[in-house]
């Protein structure tokens, strides 16, 4: 479900101010309705767009965002559908090219506009929570980032029901900013549910469930646990020392010479 943008090319070419935090556009005069022309140039630039995201090009992914958004910015007062998907793309190629404080704003004003939209799928409010509470998580913001991965795992949570693998791997961000705030009580709450989450799903023999585990013992000990702690800290010493047991087998196996060492350079015998 989780899925996953620049200063503008061109400026403020794409029509927008900030005000109070904010993205607000421009008064625009209102067609009658999106041509199809325009609707096919969106189109064009917003796949170009991802194909240049896909292969690590962001720089020309930002550009090509950037035209997809210009192509539909005059029609907003007829549909806003698909510029909030392009500014939420955008605000995605500036996450990952680390430009945070750009990503923000267009990332709020997203939010912002679909969480009155009661038609809105809930995976598409979802990412846009989860991209805006990692762009606050990485400015260190952790207050605003809890509050929206909190709300994020509430979408999520109604959605695709409570015991849902990709929960765990929410409450995990969310236990994440919640320690580093020094709420260590609500970090080891959640840390406990994604735990339980993972042993029903996924079992105990899994890499994230032992990531998951080591978060839970460093909550446990700032909760003066200690001996819970510690007794975690051996489970997920077992946990990862049996990984690496079972890929070496895996490793072994796959090498293992076939019974009879048969050549495959060996033509079978013509009866």
């Amino acid at each position: 479900m989780k899925r996953f943008h620049r200063l503008l090319i061109r400026g403020l070419s794409i029509g927008l101010v900030l005000a109070g935090g904010s993205v607000q556009a421009q008064p625009q005069p209102p067609p009658s309705k999106i041509p199809t022309a325009v609707i096919i140039d969106w189109s064009y630039y917003n796949n170009m767009a991802w194909m240049a995201f896909n292969r690590g090009d962001y720089p020309i992914a930002e550009h090509r965002f950037n035209a997809a958004i210009d192509a539909v910015k005059p029609y907003q007062a007829v549909s806003n559908r698909l510029l909030l998907r392009s500014y939420h793309d955008l605000s995605r190629v500036l996450y990952v090219q680390k430009r945070y404080a750009e990503a923000e704003p267009l990332a709020k004003w997203v939010v912002d506009v679909r969480r009155k939209d009661a038609g809105l799928k809930p995976d598409v409010l979802f990412d846009s929570l989860y991209l805006l509470a990692q762009i606050h998580r990485e400015q260190h913001h952790d207050a605003q980032a809890e509050a929206l991965f909190y709300e994020a795992m509430q979408v999520e949570e109604k959605a695709v029901g409570p015991n849902n693998l990709s929960l765990a791997s929410t409450l995990d961000d969310l236990s994440a900013v919640e320690f580093r705030q020094e709420k260590y009580n609500r970090a080891e709450l959640h840390l406990r549910r994604a735990l339980t989450i993972r042993r029903k799903t996924g079992g105990t023999l899994d890499p994230d469930y032992a990531d998951t585990l080591e978060r839970y013992a460093k909550a446990l000990d700032q909760l003066d646990r200690g001996a819970e702690a510690r007794e975690a800290e051996e489970a997920v010493a077992q946990i990862r020392a049996d990984l690496r047991s079972a890929a070496e087998q895996a490793l072994t196996a796959g090498t293992r010479t076939p019974f009879g060492r048969r050549d495959e350079g060996l033509t079978p015998a013509v009866p």
